[in-house]
C-alpha cells in the first residue's frame, strides 16, 4: 500500500515537472530565449552546444520518460517512509544544463531542492528553475552561484560531480560552512570519460555517431569518448572518418583553442614517431599512454582484451563503454566479456556500463552517472 501510494505521488510530480519543462522549452514568456542569449553572448558556451543540449532535453524529458524512470527505480527498491528534507545539489559547469538530472531526481523523490549553480552555467539553469518553482511550489527552496548562500543550511543530503582529486576538498567545505548536516549522506560522481568499442570496425553507419560522441562539447563531458577500441588501425580508420569530422566542424565551429598542454603532447608524439592527427581542437593518436589526456583521442587496435585492459587501468574513471552493435548490449545473455584473461570481466567491475553509441551525448533522463541511479539513491538514503 505504501509503495502504491508513493508511486502515485511520484507520477503526479512527474506530470507537473513535464509540464513545466515543456513550457520552458516552448519559450513561454521569452525566458528560454533570454537565457540562451545571455549564455552565448557572455561567452560561456557556443550556441550550437546550447541548442544541442536543449534538443536533448526535448527528446528525453517528458512525462513518459519520467514515468519509466520511476517504474525502473521502484522495481529495484522499496523506500521506507521517512520525513522529507533538503537536498543540496552542487552543479558542474562543464556542459550546458549538466545538472538537470539531479534537479529532476530531487523533485520526483519529493525532497526539497537547494541548488549551487556553476558560475560557468548560471543562466540556463536559472531560467528552468524559475518555471519549475512556479509549478512545484515549496519543493524548490532556492539557488545561487555563491557557496555562501548555503552557509548554515544543514541540508540532509548532497549530490555533486567533479574530479576525484577534489572530492575531499568539497566535503570539507560543505561541513565547514555547515552547508550539510554532520552525518549527511553525500553522492559524489567522479568519472572522467567514456570508451567506444567498435567490435565490427569503423563501419559507415556508426561513423557519424562516433564523431558526435568524440567531438560534441569538445570532449568536456564524462560521456564524451576519449578512447576507441577497434580491430582496425588508426592509420586505416582516420581517413574514413575525415568526411564526418569535416561535416561536424562545419556545423560546430571549435569554441576553445588547443591548450598549451595539448600542443606540448602533440610535439612529443611527433618526436617519438607516433601519429598526432588533428581534428579541430582534438588530436587522434594510437599511443596508449595518452589515454585519458584532455583533448586527445586514443585509438587502440584490438578487441575484448584491450577493452578489459582499459577498464582495469582506469576503473571508475570510465563513465560508459559504447557499442555500435545492439546484439552486444545484453551482456548477461551474450557472455562476450566473460572468461577472458583477466581477474574480473568488465561486466563485473563496471555494471550497467554499456550503452548504444547513438545515445552517447543524448542519454535517457534515467541514465546512471558512475553507475548510480540518483533517484534510487535519494529514496534509500
Amino acid at each position: 500500500m505504501v509503495h502504491t501510494r508513493l508511486k502515485k505521488e511520484m507520477e503526479e510530480r512527474a506530470r507537473r515537472i513535464s509540464g513545466a519543462v515543456g513550457r520552458w522549452l516552448a519559450n513561454e514568456g521569452g525566458l528560454l530565449e533570454a537565457s540562451v542569449e545571455q549564455t552565448v553572448t557572455t561567452g560561456l558556451f557556443p550556441r550550437h552546444d546550447v541548442q544541442y543540449a536543449l534538443q536533448s532535453l526535448r527528446e528525453t524529458v517528458h512525462e513518459e520518460a519520467l514515468f519509466e524512470w520511476i517504474n525502473q527505480t521502484l522495481t529495484r527498491c522499496t523506500p521506507a517512509e521517512r520525513e522529507q528534507g533538503s537536498v543540496l545539489c552542487l552543479h558542474a559547469g562543464n556542459l550546458p544544463l549538466v545538472g538537470v538530472q539531479d534537479v529532476l531526481a530531487t523533485l520526483l523523490s519529493g525532497e526539497r531542492y537547494l541548488g549551487k549553480l556553476s558560475s560557468k552555467d548560471p543562466w540556463l539553469m536559472d531560467g528552468l528553475l524559475r518555471v519549475l518553482r512556479e509549478e512545484m511550489g515549496g519543493q524548490i527552496e532556492g539557488w545561487s552561484t555563491s557557496p555562501e548562500a548555503f552557509s548554515g543550511a544543514e541540508a540532509g543530503r548532497a549530490m555533486f560531480s567533479g574530479a576525484a582529486s577534489s572530492v575531499q576538498q568539497v566535503i570539507a567545505l560543505l561541513l565547514e560552512k555547515q552547508m550539510v548536516a554532520k552525518k549527511a549522506p553525500l553522492l559524489a560522481r567522479t568519472a572522467r570519460f567514456s570508451v567506444a568499442w567498435l567490435s565490427n570496425g569503423c563501419k559507415e553507419q556508426s561513423r557519424s555517431e562516433l564523431v558526435e560522441a568524440i567531438m560534441r562539447y569538445e570532449g568536456q563531458g564524462c560521456r564524451s569518448v576519449a578512447v576507441v577500441v577497434a580491430p582496425d588501425a588508426l592509420e586505416d580508420s582516420f581517413p574514413v572518418l575525415k568526411p564526418q569530422i569535416r561535416a561536424f566542424l562545419k556545423d560546430n565551429r571549435p569554441y576553445h583553442p588547443q591548450s598549451p598542454g595539448t600542443a606540448y603532447w602533440k610535439s612529443y608524439l611527433k618526436s617519438v614517431g607516433k601519429p598526432a592527427l588533428k581534428a579541430g581542437p582534438m588530436i587522434f593518436t594510437d599511443d596508449p599512454s595518452m589515454a585519458g589526456k584532455k583533448q586527445f583521442i586514443t585509438w587502440i587496435q584490438g578487441g575484448i582484451n584491450e577493452v578489459e585492459s582499459i577498464a582495469s587501468r582506469f576503473g571508475k574513471s570510465i563513465q560508459n563503454i559504447y557499442l555500435e552493435d545492439e546484439s552486444y548490449l545484453d551482456m548477461e545473455k551474450n557472455a562476450v566479456l566473460s572468461g577472458k584473461n583477466t581477474e574480473k570481466s568488465v561486466t563485473e567491475t563496471h555494471p550497467d556500463v554499456f550503452e548504444r553509441l547513438s545515445r552517447a551525448q543524448k542519454p535517457n533522463i534515467s541514465w546512471k552517472p558512475d553507475g548510480e541511479d540518483a533517484l534510487e539513491w535519494l529514496l534509500l538514503q
